[in-house]
């Protein structure tokens, strides 16, 4: 198979994609979320290219690295901006690994159009993953922190979407979207949607108690992570036992 084969180029661009995914969440980007220097205004620029060739291998997980990224460098509005995207993928004719194959997805996965496809480029138009941060990953918002003190995390796609757009809006003081956010998030917990297991549940409660928890309803806060607890009761695996003992 030749070089410039079309293929070849898809296969590339998803593991740079892939490779780029985590790269890009070392702590040699740390200074990227500074605002000192020139070093650092490079250093954020390189940061930037690296998480936009990171959008290769999935429909969406590498667009919200990159509205992490400037909700990191405290870019809210742009991180807004950007989240609409990946949000407005998130339907039902999208998948993630090893999920059932609903009628809809069956159906669309014998069109003539999707069937040319390269598995790759399958990949990137519909597959959903979830969320990858590195154990002490630069990217992930400091509210999580806890989650990535030992090990890496992964988080549910649309629960980070609608999570990251809380935190932003909560940093500009929008507490109509705050309130509009959590509900969203509920609801997105609630219907399991793009929730594929009891691991991705249990973290799910977690962040929307994180939220809860931001807002300063204590007893709502409680009573999520109480939720989270009864799915993973092992207190080593699950950061909420620690953060509802810092409330109690």
């Amino acid at each position: 198979m030749s070089i410039q084969s079309s293929k070849i180029k898809h296969l590339y661009s998803y593991y740079m994609s892939k490779f780029s995914c985590k790269i890009v969440q070392l702590p040699l980007f740390h200074d990227a979320f500074k605002h000192d220097n020139k070093s650092t205004h490079m250093q954020c620029k390189i940061c930037t290219s690296t998480l936009l060739m990171n959008l290769g291998h999935d429909a969406i997980s590498g667009w919200l690295l990159l509205a992490s990224f400037f909700f990191k460098t405290k870019q809210y509005n742009s991180a807004i901006y950007i989240l609409q995207y990946p949000l407005s993928k998130c339907t039902s004719d999208k998948m993630q690994p090893l999920q059932k194959l609903s009628p809809t997805l069956k159906r669309l996965l014998n069109l003539n159009v999707i069937r040319k496809m390269t598995l790759v480029k399958l990949w990137k138009n519909l597959l959903i993953n979830e969320v990858l941060f590195l154990k002490n990953s630069t990217l992930i918002p400091d509210v999580l922190k806890f989650e990535v003190e030992s090990n890496d995390f992964q988080i549910p796609a649309v629960v980070y979407i609608h999570f990251l757009l809380f935190l932003c809006h909560y940093h500009l003081n929008n507490t109509m979207q705050c309130d509009a956010s959590i509900r969203d998030l509920q609801l997105t917990i609630e219907e399991s949607f793009f929730i594929a297991s009891s691991t991705s549940k249990y973290i799910s409660f977690s962040v929307l108690g994180i939220a809860c928890q931001l807002k300063g309803d204590i007893e709502s806060t409680k009573r999520i992570y109480w939720q989270s607890m009864r799915l993973q009761p092992e207190q080593e695996l699950n950061s909420a036992f620690r953060r509802v003992a810092l409330i109690c």
